[in-house]
């Protein structure tokens, strides 16, 4: 999966190609009536009419991007009306700063036929409202854009992160259920829960059935130990390989070891080491 920091970066990328794209349009519509009007005299008035506007925007943008990033739970009617309020707090303060620096400008920009504070409140609460309607629409549909983009960004990301999970797992491993057995000249098959114990005696390992037959098997106890389920068997020692049905009892002898006793007639005694003991007890129990 992606870390965090990567979409992280790509969202800020993303939401900076936007923010770039909606100013320019934003700043095209305002200049636009203005051509149309052919009251356009001068291009430096003209350039700064165009960072009016794209200031106007950003400005707005940056305001309710922050409402949507804090961690309040606002409604939208709430969020809605603070980025209006704000809004419009800031318009009137630099309404109010050009009508003090550069009034023919402010008339430029707002396309009054007079100056009196009437006008420049009326204005600029009614182009706050249009400019919040269009950011706050902008955003929430940006947003909406966003939420879904990321969402199956991370469906995808899950999606290859268990995929690389199941394919890094184990394979399990399939153990034998049926030891073939010969006897004479026939071939028996066993079931391995018919298997009391393997038992290593002369170089020759004995196969012990609950039903108390005996079968002398051409395999080594290491394959045997390696080809049955460790749960059911257990190695208890180098003479003996013994499935866990097949315990009756077990006795604490010196030096720790262990005295294993089975439901069948042993050949020998079983004795499990003080270095296994303990494996031992955790195999029973489990």
């Amino acid at each position: 999966m992606f870390p965090k920091s990567v979409l992280t970066s790509k969202v800020i990328k993303m939401n900076s190609k936007r923010i770039l794209f909606m100013t320019i349009v934003f700043v095209l519509i305002g200049i636009i009536p203005k051509l149309l009007k052919n009251s356009i005299t001068d291009w430096q008035i003209l350039a700064l009419y165009f960072t009016y506007i794209a200031s106007c925007f950003i400005s707005f943008y940056t305001i309710n991007t922050f409402l949507f990033a804090s961690k309040s739970n606002f409604s939208h009617l709430t969020r809605f009306v603070i980025g209006i309020i704000c809004g419009f707090v800031l318009l009137t303060f630099v309404h109010l700063l050009f009508l003090n620096i550069q009034p023919n400008r402010l008339v430029y920009f707002l396309n009054l036929k007079e100056i009196d504070f009437h006008s420049i409140i009326t204005t600029t609460a009614f182009r706050t409202f249009i400019i919040q309607s269009v950011v706050y629409v902008c955003i929430c549909f940006f947003k909406n854009i966003d939420e879904k983009i990321t969402f199956q960004n991370e469906i995808i990301h899950l999606n290859n992160y268990l995929n690389d999970l199941r394919n890094n797992l184990p394979e399990k491993k399939e153990f034998k259920k049926t030891i073939i057995t010969r006897f004479k000249d026939k071939v028996i098959p066993v079931d391995v829960s018919e298997i009391a114990f393997f038992h290593l005696s002369n170089g020759l390992v004995f196969q012990y059935l609950f039903s108390g037959q005996k079968y002398i098997q051409n395999d080594s106890l290491e394959s045997f130990e390696k080809d049955l389920d460790p749960t059911l068997f257990y190695r208890a020692n180098r003479q003996f390989l013994i499935h866990k049905k097949t315990v009756e009892r077990v006795e604490q002898i010196e030096n720790r070891k262990l005295k294993v006793a089975l439901t069948l007639p042993e050949p020998e005694e079983i004795i499990i080491s003080k270095a296994k003991a303990s494996a031992f007890i955790r195999w029973l129990e489990n």
